[in-house]
């Protein structure tokens, strides 16, 4: 199994085989069909939407730097921001079997469900454009290479190879 990163405006242009899963804590209301949070839907792509995982999900009490970053005029300072620093270790508190067990869980049902034959990609979802910084996406990167685990941001357009 593959795993990526990617943000909630790319969905649009997956496969089946891609299964996005929400790190966020507050999900975008149409990635759940404008329904609860526990709530999935397949897209017209054949795309399963509204998948989520606690494991990579901040907690309530992290407090993200990034307003305070902008008001003072300076760009993000990532190896010194605190929100990024907790959320890498909660990423750590669990290990990385754990999280690849959860992933390949999650995929096995995707697949199940949608019958596709392709190798299935965790795709994990955060808010933030590539190009923004201030981003778990980050995290989320250098927890699984840090673990020998190759994790790529998956932009459009699609790499047919990926």
């Amino acid at each position: 199994m593959k795993i990526a990163t990617s943000y909630f405006y790319q969905i649009r242009f997956f496969k089946p085989n891609m299964i996005p899963i929400s790190t966020a804590m507050w999900d975008p209301k149409w990635f759940h069909n404008f329904k609860s949070n526990d709530s999935t839907f397949v897209d017209k792509n054949g795309v399963i939407n509204g998948l989520r995982s606690e494991l990579f999900m901040a907690d309530k009490q992290y407090d993200c730097g990034t307003d305070r970053c902008q008001e003072k005029g300076k760009t993000p300072d990532i190896p010194n921001c605190k929100f990024m620093a907790e959320y890498y270790n909660k990423l750590k508190s669990t290990s990385v079997e754990d999280k690849i067990q959860e992933l390949e869980r999650i995929c096995k049902e995707a697949q199940n469900q949608l019958g596709f034959k392709e190798e299935p990609i965790a795709v994990l979802i955060v808010f933030e454009v590539v190009e923004n910084i201030c981003s778990e996406r980050k995290m989320i990167q250098k927890y699984f290479e840090e673990n020998g685990i190759d994790c790529k941001e998956l932009i459009y357009p699609i790499k047919e190879n990926y």
